[in-house]
Parts: structure tokens; sequence; C-alpha cells
């Protein structure tokens, strides 16, 4: 008896499981899955079975105004649905969850909200006029077809990664953020903002520029148009953009990450400071330089350590370069089969090779001088040895002109005309800075600084133990005088004129940046394309950078990118380096140096031209100029220079080769030197000119 009984509940239980019922509590929602027009219930029971709803490959909700809906639960189980098309004219938030064999999804009305989670076969997505404020697509990463149009809420949309996206489009939308750097694959492109009242930022870094784009912008009733469409693209991409409207930026620096498939090396270096093998107790080393070659080729220099590198498939040979043979580091090998977004640590652990003590200063100027101003100058000291150093720095100047105002560093002793800064501990590869201020003399002072004059400093390090390049402890530093600047240049600090024995060594180059906005700069990066048929890009070595950044060299171009630097208006900021000239260039040969400056996404700040000649003053060796005269001479007071090609500048020597006084008018006043011969060197466009000259 009792197995004929447990028979019998076995068949009940088996007839109710296969006839279950989809819970569709929204009475409206089943009605009209119920309706004859869909023909879901095909055993016209009244209700919807389980078995019923897997049969359903394409549902079409649509629904008037008069038909409220306020719940879609129940449409889980339709998990066999391709396509699906609603239509809702009263606010309702949508749950597809799980429908992971729908390709093709339509929207349109009121939806308020929409959840697509594991939806990972969706092909095709078109969404018109709901109040949707936010969209995640990413756990979508098979789309092919993304339309939104008149999303007139929408404020945040997440694409992720799309390796098949080929057409989006987005018709009057009030996104301001758009970011497409992962749909490495789009063809077809169709943006229209409407009405726009704020900047919109679109990323289409997605290392693909092998398209191009009718980018159609539509501005309606908003003349002019004051906000900015602040467009990301990849290198060489600029070209592919047609119709652009002029308030269109495009910028290719609004990451150094590159879009698409790419895989990452990163690593740190560290110094093995204590000989044992690189610990916790090791820190990290700044500023040095990581080369990558194989596939690709290139350098980064970081502020923290961390290097990083993108490429495709391939093996990469990684190598810490160092500017001397006192450290040993092993080179690593890193391979990729595919370019799936794979990622390598490689970490680096630096010993001493011997034991070596070297240091380096230079000394360079924030805020030039100006007569009876403030000016600012960085004293930058680093440790190029193997060993940790103290010591001390000191800076001295005229004190008759200029006197001391504050450093951001106490000093350890004051004088007239020389100021001295303590230091200890200075570790291998360490940089320190100090920022001294300065008045300078007005004209109404005695002595009197003027315009053009020359002033001259010099910075030395002296370790308390014995230095083995004693060369780079002294820095001379000569500055002209201005009237007024721009706080966005870029400064040779030997000089305009250099020994041509100088030829084959570092010069070193300063490039200051401001804010002149309102509003904080997030980014900025410096770029600085330099001329390899006069400099060994090899020997860069970046000495100080004011905000933490990241350098790389690709091919001839350095740029510097100091990320989320949230740089307040009137902020400045600056990054140092050192690089040699080539071995082979002549005397009298000339290098220049010129930078380009993006803060954001604006258009950049081209700085002044650094140039730099290597030439013996009175050698007579220049390309002369011989249409040029200096008038009067014997002089008291103003001499005039005429040529028949534009003059460039005029400097004044004296006869110990001293840069005394720099111009670039046509006149040069020194009635304020004192008697005796000077040499004036008057360089144009056809060449250079040194006269001797008499101060009666």
């Amino acid at each position: 008896m009792k197995k004929t009984l447990f028979f019998m509940f076995f068949l009940m239980v088996s007839g109710i499981a296969g006839a279950q019922i989809v819970n569709i509590p929204d009475v409206n929602f089943k009605n009209y899955l119920l309706s004859d027009q869909l023909s879901i219930d095909t055993n016209n029971d009244g209700e919807i079975q389980v078995s019923e709803a897997l049969e359903v490959t394409s549902l079409n909700v649509s629904t008037s105004p008069a038909t409220t809906l306020t719940s879609l639960q129940g449409i889980e189980s339709f998990n066999n649905l391709r396509t699906l098309h609603l239509s809702i004219m009263n606010n309702i938030s949508v749950d597809l969850t799980g429908l992971s064999n729908l390709t093709s999804l339509d929207l349109i009305g009121r939806i308020t909200s929409i959840n697509l989670t594991g939806l990972t076969s969706l092909s095709r997505i078109a969404i018109l006029r709901d109040p949707i404020s936010s969209l995640d697509l990413s756990d979508s990463p098979n789309l092919n077809e993304v339309s939104l149009q008149y999303l007139n809420v929408l404020t945040s949309l997440e694409l992720g990664v799309q390796p098949s996206l080929n057409n989006f489009q987005l018709i009057s939308s009030s996104l301001t953020n758009i970011d497409l750097s992962g749909c490495s694959n789009i063809n077809l492109l169709a943006i229209e903002l409407r009405n726009f009242l704020d900047d919109v930022y679109l990323n289409l870094k997605n290392g693909n520029a092998n398209y191009t784009i009718d980018f159609s912008f539509y501005v309606n009733d908003i003349q002019p148009v004051s906000n900015k469409i602040f467009v990301c693209i990849d290198e060489g991409e600029a070209d592919n953009f047609i119709n652009l409207a002029e308030n269109v930026v495009l910028s290719t620096y609004c990451d150094f990450t590159p879009g698409g498939n790419h895989n990452t090396i990163t690593g740190t270096v560290f110094f093995d400071a204590d000989n044992n093998g690189c610990d916790a107790n090791d820190l990290p080393v700044s500023l040095v330089a990581v080369e990558i070659s194989g596939e690709i080729s290139g350098i980064s220099f970081t502020s923290n350590g961390t290097y990083n590198f993108y490429t495709q498939v391939g093996a990469f040979t990684l190598t810490p370069q160092f500017e001397s043979n006192w450290f040993t580091v092993t080179p690593a090998t890193v391979t990729f089969a595919d370019n799936n977004n794979n990622t390598t640590t490689q970490n680096f652990c630096v010993t001493a090779n011997g034991v070596h003590n070297d240091a380096e200063v230079i000394i360079s100027s924030l805020v030039p001088a100006r007569p009876g101003f403030d000016a600012e100058y960085q004293i930058i000291y680093k440790n190029k040895g193997n060993q940790a150093l103290s010591g001390n720095v000191t800076l001295t100047y005229d004190a008759a002109v200029l006197d001391y105002v504050t450093a951001s560093q106490t000093p350890s002793v004051t004088s007239a005309g020389s100021v001295t800064f303590g230091y200890s501990d200075l570790l291998p590869f360490e940089t320190r800075a100090v920022n001294v201020t300065l008045n300078v003399n007005s004209p109404m002072e005695t002595p009197a600084v003027n315009i053009g004059d020359v002033l001259n400093f010099t910075a030395t390090i002296t370790p308390s133990t014995g230095d083995e390049t004693p060369y780079d402890n002294v820095f001379n530093f000569d500055q002209v005088v201005v009237g007024s600047y721009d706080p966005n240049d870029i400064t040779c600090l030997e000089g305009a004129t250099v020994s041509p024995d100088k030829i084959g060594e570092y010069l070193h180059y300063n490039i200051n940046f401001e804010n002149t906005g309102t509003a904080p700069a997030t980014f900025i990066v410096v770029k600085d394309v330099i001329d390899t048929a006069k400099y060994d890009l090899s020997t860069l070595q970046v000495l100080y950078a004011s905000h933490p950044m990241e350098a790389r060299v690709t091919g001839n171009k350095v740029e510097f990118y100091f990320d989320d630097i949230q740089l307040p208006g009137e902020g400045k900021g600056n990054v140092t380096f050192k690089i040699k000239t080539l071995e082979t260039l002549a005397v009298n040969s000339s290098v220049t140096q010129q930078a380009d400056i993006f803060f954001d996404y604006n258009w950049p700040i081209v700085t002044n031209e650094a140039t730099t000649t290597f030439a013996i003053l009175n050698a007579g060796k220049f390309a002369t100029d011989n249409s040029i005269t200096v008038a009067p001479n014997p002089t008291d007071g103003v001499i005039k220079i005429t040529a028949k090609s534009e003059i460039r500048s005029v400097q004044l020597y004296d006869v110990q080769g001293r840069l005394l006084q720099a111009v670039h008018g046509a006149t040069i006043d020194i009635s304020n030197r004192a008697s005796g011969i000077y040499f004036v060197k008057v360089t144009t466009d056809k060449g250079a000119k040194v006269e001797k000259l008499l101060r009666q």
C-alpha cells in the first residue's frame, strides 16, 4: 500500500512541474501576454506555462497611454527570446536580467531605468525618447549596433569593451561624457548635439585610426556657441574628421593609455641600498629611464619609479638605463602571444657596482628677473652615484643688485651674496630642489638694474666625501633682465652661446608652465620634439618635475604627462632635463629646443625657441653678415646697430668673455658701464658679427 501511494505522489509532483506557471503579478501585463494577437497561451488555459514562454523567440509589447504597466516581472521566463520590442507609455522600471539569448532590443516610451545584466548575446539595441538617466551596456560585449535618440535626461553611459561595435548613433542627448575608448571597430559614427549647455567630452581613443568620420554637430537656438566639444583621439587620426564645428577641439592627450585591445607591461625599479636583495625596505627610484625594444621601441620615465609600456603581440626586452656604469641590473624579456589586454608586471632590482660618490647641481629660473620685482630661482641637486651623500649646496649672486627674500628650505648659512642649504642622506638617484626668491634692484636704486642687464649666479654642491666628477659640482647661470615675460617658456640654462669645447656634452633645459585660466587644469602635457640630427636622444636624463609625472619617448618625441595634476588658476610647474648634443656638430653650429604645452583639451601653448650656438666669441669664424654696423664707436652711451637683414640679438661681453647685457632690438645702452674695452656680438638672419667696442 505504501509503494502505491508513493508512486501516485510522484506522478502528481511530476505533473505539477510539467505545467509550471509563470508568475506575472501585473494584471495588465499578463492580460497583454494572453491576448490573441500574441498567441502565447497555446493551451488556452488562461495562464502562461514556462514551456509556453520558452517557445517564444520574438516579443512585441506595445501599450497605449490608457494601459498602465507597473512591472514586467515574468519576462525573465522567456529565456529563448531573440528579439524584444518594448513600447510602453507610462513610467516603468524594466529588469531584463538573464535573457542571455536576446540579440535585438528596442525600447520606446517612458522606461525610466533598465537592467541588462547577463545579456551577453545582445548585438543590437535602440532606445528612443525614454527618460533613462543612466545606461550600462558593459555586460553585453557583443554589441554591433547602438542607437540612442532623444534621451534628454541621460547623464551616464557605460559601454565598456565592445570589440564588435560597428555602428554608434547618439542623437540629441544630454550626455556630456561619451567614452568610446573600448570600441575599436567603429566604422559608422553619428553624433548630434542640440542645445547643449555644458562642455562635452568624447573619448575616441580606441586604437583604430583607419576610418573617416563625418562628424556633424548641430546646435540650435544658441548663438554664439561658447561651450566646447573636446574629442580625444588616437595619434594620426585628426585628418579623419570632417565637417567639424569651430568649437570642436581634437586632442590625443586625454590619456597615455591607448584605446582598443593592447597588452600592458608595467613594473617598478628598486635600488638595493643594503646590497642584500630587494625587499620591502628598499625604495623605488624615480626618473630612471626604462627602455623597451622589440616590436616597438621607446623609453619611460616616472616620478614614482613605476614604468608603463603598451604593446601588441611579440617579444619585448626591457632594460633600465643609467648615466654611468656604476649600477648593475638584469634586463628582462616579456612575450605576448595575443593582444587580449594582458598585463605583465616586471620589477627590477638595481645594485651598486663598486663604491662611487657623485653629485651634480644646476640652477634655473622659475620667475625671471625684472627691475624692482622679486625673481625666483630653483637649485636642483641630484645623487648620481651609488652611495648616500650629505653636504651643502650654495647659491651665490651679486648682492649689490639682488637681495635675499626667502627660500623653500631654511638656510643653514646666509651672507651677503650667498645662501647655503645643508642636506643629508641624499640617496642614489634622488633629486631635491630648493626655491630661492631674490629681489631685483629697480632703475632708481644704486646700482641700478635695467632691462637687458645680465645677472650672474653660481650654484655649488659640496659632498662631505670625495666626488668622482667634480666638474658638475659647480653650475654657472647668466640671466638677462626682462621687462615682461611669458610664464610658459623653455630655457637653455647654459645660455645662448657656449664654447665649442662643450660640443658633445650635456645641455640643460627647463620648461616652465602656468595655468593662466581660472579653472583647475586636470592634466597637462609638455611635448618636445628632439632634433636627432643635433642631439643624442639616448642621453636624455629627466632631472626634476614639480608634480607627479610620467614621461615617454617615442621616436624623437618626448612627452611629459602630468595626469590629475589639478593645477589651479595661476598655479605653476616645471620640468627640467639634460641631453647631450652630437659630437659631430661643427663650431658655430646652433641647436634649438621648443615645446608645446597642453592644458587639458585646449590648443597647445607654443613656447619660445631656446637657441644655443657653439662659438668662440673673438675667433671671427661666424657665418659673417658684413652688412652689420655698430656706431658710434667709441661711445659714451647708446650705440645703434644696423643691418640689411633682421637683427635677432645684440650681446655685450667683457674682455674675459662674460656676457654682460643682451637685447633683441637695434640699440643698446652701455652708459652705466665702466670705461674700457668690450665686445658686441650682433646676430641676424644672415649670420653674425663681433665688433670691438670702446667705452669712453
